[in-house]
């Protein structure tokens, strides 16, 4: 090839432009076309000129600017080297290790996925759960497992300094009740989750894991696909831990067995009434509680396991010591993390119904806490904090249903009187009128709120979500103003009040005379047949409560409450039968004596249709005698028990059981 890339006689002395494009010898030049362009019947031109040359200051000009330029690459790509340096450094100082996390032929339910089929979680049951994975931690390698298999102490000391040593416990644990398994995980724990199986562990567990009461021949499928189905129809609503669509008879029935009995106990024990109970519901409250037994000292724990006892905990007299126990694995499952983890991902990151099954039953749990911290004045376990922002956001979720707003309407409005509540104060602190303003406005703001949102949402007025929402308004209000009656003994103390603290109590008394009337014959009659243990005993406590705010507040319509209170009497024996009823009907009856509340043409048959209960009743006696002998839980005998005005009055609200609410329009209770 010539050096001025001219064409000599013998033919070009360059490629063609062609080859000269693609960078190729051109084969054949001598003769054109060449070989390339007559083989793809292209024209074989040579019209492109030669490549000038440079001259010495030129090329040292261009030899500048390339130096320059690979020096300044050279600089950025170092830097993005150093930053990556970094960050992973930090990731591995952050991350929790997973090399000495023990797999057995057994699975480790999570409420936090890694796997494809995740929505599967609780259908086997599981060793203790692994920590939830941030999306730092996903992104980051993990670190090749040390030889003897166990986690770097200093990286465990800033997580969770016993992970390794409870785990291997907790795998001797499981071998040693029968589990198959023992080997410890090697190798690449991420790469492990994505392709181990998910073995039927459930058949492994014994008649309390492996049969429910339809297998075990207590009753015909047909009647436990009917209790099953009244179960979702009338009790559901009070406890909503479970998602209607995909919870059916048989997908339940396939993955929990006590799931399965706990519902049908329910079922059955409201079916029954206050009636002696069946043997089925005798039979399914007892392996319902032995299958409530055998999880507390085992490290397995699902889903369904959380959702069970949150149920069985509300339809047991003692239930506040069950929903301690599924709090405990609530909080061992990491189910606290789901609200935040939905939030963050967003609704298209792949499978989340796993997630939305936790962060619907840890909103359960912590209203449970609210309740039970209201109701026997303890300290509150889990602040609802941050989580409200998250809870009102994970109602717009796709898999989220219309049910799931009861339980963060109910939050809601139980976090309103947190800043009135005063666990186990001895000594009486007095209202703080400001609190109490505070709280009444935020009661009313968060009542409208919710009554737009299912407006919105398309409900008729008659729905049960509105029905409860005007019921939960009215339990608030009636609570949060309690600690308004400090210092008042008789009516006359009442008219030294100022009017602001006038209309709370005002407010307190129209919610408690509506809630009776509404609850005893009134738009949730029906509904509280099917209501758990807490709003059974909840409206007889707030009837005795409302009987003594009468006596303090005379004006009022006295005879349409001693009416309303008989109302309640006659719809009692529907409900399964409590020691707490005679209660009420002896403060109806020392009202009357007193002359507090007058007599109704229908007070002779609500006396009949709850007998006296026994002063000798072996039940009673052992209830009470059952308590610790220290001083504050020192109580005296039911039988003793009457309306009596307590000496710290800021913290009634503690006295009684805290169904949550009340009602946007309330009757006129009180006279002008």
């Amino acid at each position: 090839m010539g050096s001025d890339g001219g064409d000599s006689k013998d033919g070009p002395q360059r490629a063609c432009d062609g080859c000269r494009r693609m960078k190729i010898r051109c084969i054949g030049k001598e003769k054109p076309p060449c070989k390339r362009c007559a083989h793809m019947k292209l024209e074989c031109r040579f019209e492109m000129g030669g490549i000038p040359r440079m001259g010495p200051e030129e090329f040292e000009s261009f030899s500048r600017v390339t130096k320059s330029r690979l020096e300044s690459l050279e600089g950025q790509m170092g830097g993005i080297n150093g930053k990556l340096d970094e960050i992973s450094a930090f990731l591995r100082n952050m991350r929790t290790p997973m090399t000495a996390s023990p797999v057995t032929s057994y699975t480790h339910t999570s409420a936090l996925p890694e796997v494809a089929d995740a929505d599967r979680i609780g259908a086997s049951l599981g060793r203790r759960p692994e920590p939830w994975p941030t999306p730092d931690e996903r992104a980051a390698s993990p670190p090749p497992p040390s030889p003897s298999d166990e986690g770097d102490p200093m990286d465990l000391a800033i997580r969770e300094p016993l992970r390794d040593l409870t785990r291997r416990e907790e795998e001797e644990r499981l071998r040693a009740d029968g589990y198959e398994g023992g080997r410890w995980e090697t190798g690449n724990p991420r790469k492990r989750r994505r392709v181990e199986a998910v073995p039927p562990v459930r058949a492994h567990g014994g008649v309390w894991y492996s049969a429910d009461p339809v297998t075990l021949g207590w009753c015909a499928e047909a009647e436990g696909r009917d209790l099953f189905q009244a179960f979702f129809d009338y009790a559901y609503p009070f406890v909503p831990v479970l998602d209607p669509k995909e919870d059916t008879w048989a997908d339940v029935r396939a993955r929990s067995p006590f799931l399965t009995t706990v519902i049908l106990y329910v079922a059955s024990r409201a079916r029954d009434g206050c009636a002696r109970a069946s043997d089925l519901t005798r039979k399914c409250r007892e392996q319902a509680e032995n299958m409530a037994k055998a999880t507390v000292f085992s490290p397995i724990a699902t889903l369904e396991t959380v959702q069970s006892l949150t149920i069985l905990s509300m339809y047991t007299a003692h239930g506040w010591r069950v929903s301690c126990h599924a709090m405990s694995l609530g909080v061992d499952m990491r189910l606290f993390r789901c609200l935040e983890h939905l939030h963050e991902q967003g609704s298209d990151a792949g499978p989340q119904r796993t997630l939305v099954a936790g962060a619907r039953i840890w909103l359960a749990l912590v209203k449970q806490s609210y309740e039970m911290s209201y109701n026997h004045a303890l300290p509150l376990q889990f602040p609802v904090g941050k989580m409200m922002k998250h809870a009102a956001a994970y109602l717009d979720h796709p898999m989220t249903n219309i049910w799931d707003a009861r339980t963060v309407v109910a939050l809601e409005l139980l976090a309103v009187r947190e800043p009135l509540f005063l666990p186990g104060n001895a000594a009486p602190t007095g209202p703080d009128d400001e609190k109490l303003r505070e709280a009444n406005a935020k009661m009313a703001e968060v009542y409208e709120h919710w009554l737009e949102y299912y407006h919105r949402a398309g409900l008729p007025s008659d729905h049960y979500l509105l029905r409860e929402l005007r019921s939960q308004r009215a339990y608030g209000v009636m609570y949060a103003n309690a600690p308004a009656w400090e210092g008042v003994k008789t009516p006359e103390d009442v008219a030294l009040l100022p009017r602001e603290r006038q209309g709370w109590l005002t407010a307190a008394v129209r919610a408690g005379a509506y809630l009776v009337a509404n609850i005893g014959a009134g738009e949730q009659a029906k509904d509280s047949e099917y209501a758990n243990h807490s709003f059974h005993a909840g409206i007889v406590a707030t009837a005795r409560y409302l009987i003594r705010m009468v006596e303090l507040l005379p004006a009022c319509d006295v005879y349409q409450v001693s009416l309303d209170l008989d109302k309640l009497l006659l719809k009692l024996p529907q409900y399964p039968s409590h020691p707490f009823t005679g209660l009420l009907r002896r403060a109806v009856e020392r009202a009357r004596a007193s002359g507090v509340l007058p007599t109704t043409v229908i007070s002779a048959d609500a006396a009949a249709a709850v007998p006296p209960a026994s002063e000798t009743s072996p039940l009673l006696e052992q209830w009470v005698t059952g308590f610790s002998t220290l001083p504050w839980t020192d109580q005296p005998s039911v039988q003793e028990s009457s309306v009596v005005w307590p000496e710290d009055l800021s913290i009634l609200a503690n006295w009684f059981a805290g169904i949550d609410g009340a009602p946007d329009a309330l009757e006129n209770w009180l006279g002008s």
